[in-house]
């Protein structure tokens, strides 16, 4: 795999055995391996990390999406729920204005009236900070842990 940077702003160019694939920026962090992921269009290209599963070397499954604030070294805003090949497909961001849940293309939550929709976000995204809580836990890092548990407790009580 050969990783470039092409000349669009926010865009990565990805080579794979081949085939091309545009993904809007990369991210390398998880536990286990790189992960490439679509980003957002409004978050920070360079401080935002998936912090989850992975599958042939993108995001698949559950986790949470991070933008972090390099100077005061915090986060600014969280996705947690399901990504699939690289992009949010369920689930909700977590910011300081509030919550936005449900199906997410392109990077965007698709407009539903439908309050199945939002429960179903929520509890996908509280499945992905349980399991990333757990990843910390077994990992030894249990301030972490209690972090994601917090949250994991936060995004289940929007269901009640």
């Amino acid at each position: 795999m050969t990783i470039r940077n092409d000349s669009a702003p926010q865009r990565t160019l990805i080579v794979c055995r081949g085939a091309l694939s545009l993904f809007f920026t990369v991210v390398v962090t998880t536990a286990q391996a790189a992960c490439l992921f679509a980003q957002p269009d409004s978050w920070a290209k360079a401080s935002t990390v998936w912090d989850g599963e992975c599958k042939g070397g993108q995001a698949h499954g559950l986790g949470a999406l991070k933008e972090f604030d390099p100077q005061k070294k915090t986060v600014v805003r969280f996705f947690f729920g399901r990504a699939n090949h690289g992009a949010m497909t369920l689930g909700v961001i977590d910011q300081t204005d509030g919550y936005v849940a449900g199906s997410f293309k392109d990077g965007k939550v698709v407009e539903s009236a439908e309050r199945q929709a939002t429960i179903s976000a929520f509890k996908e995204a509280a499945s992905a900070a349980k399991l990333v809580a757990a990843r910390y836990r077994n990992s030894g890092n249990i301030a972490s842990a209690r972090f994601y548990d917090a949250k994991t407790k936060q995004l289940t009580e929007q269901m009640d």
